[in-house]
């Protein structure tokens, strides 16, 4: 969605990949409830501490952050990038930290790295990787084609008539 909006460009969304709704969408319904149980996929971002730092400090931090991401400038800013400042309590964030990473890790045990095609030694990883970013390149191309200038305009932008009174280069 955010690509879209970026380029001015309507999209039509079908759901939201988080488990709750969104206050940002609150007509946009879940995966879950768009007939595709058990579908989670959230981006989340999070700010850590060394371990060991006294909880009188981590506590007071953790303070000043809920304050910032309470606040209705950052949760402006924060819903025109399509995102939620959440400031949920430590343990909570903790518990959500060591659910993805037990979540991710086994998706990434049972799924990367099976492949012969990625054992040492084979171009095939370079290579996939070059026909991805190609791929990437092109799709990226296509969806920008329509905001493109005509080769006139193109030309025009690309080579500017030189200012009035400036010597020729």
């Amino acid at each position: 969605m955010l690509v879209g909006r970026a380029c001015g460009v309507p999209i039509d969304a079908l759901a939201i990949t988080s488990r709750k709704r969104s206050p940002l969408v609150p007509d946009l319904p879940t995966m879950e409830e768009a007939g595709v149980p058990g579908y989670e996929m959230v981006g989340w971002n999070g700010v850590f501490i060394p371990k060991g730092t006294p909880d009188d400090i981590a506590g007071k931090l953790h303070a000043a952050l809920v304050t910032v991401l309470g606040s209705t400038a950052v949760k402006e800013q924060m819903g025109g990038l399509g995102a939620e400042a959440i400031g949920n309590p430590q343990g909570e964030f903790a518990a959500f930290v060591k659910a993805e990473s037990a979540r991710w890790g086994a998706i990434i045990r049972e799924k990367a790295f099976q492949d012969d095609r990625f054992k040492a030694g084979s171009d095939e990883p370079k290579e996939r990787s070059n026909r991805y970013r190609e791929g990437v390149r092109e799709a990226v191309a296509s969806l920008l084609d329509p905001f493109q200038p005509d080769n006139d305009e193109a030309s025009r932008l690309a080579n500017p008539a030189p200012e009035r009174g400036s010597p020729p280069s």
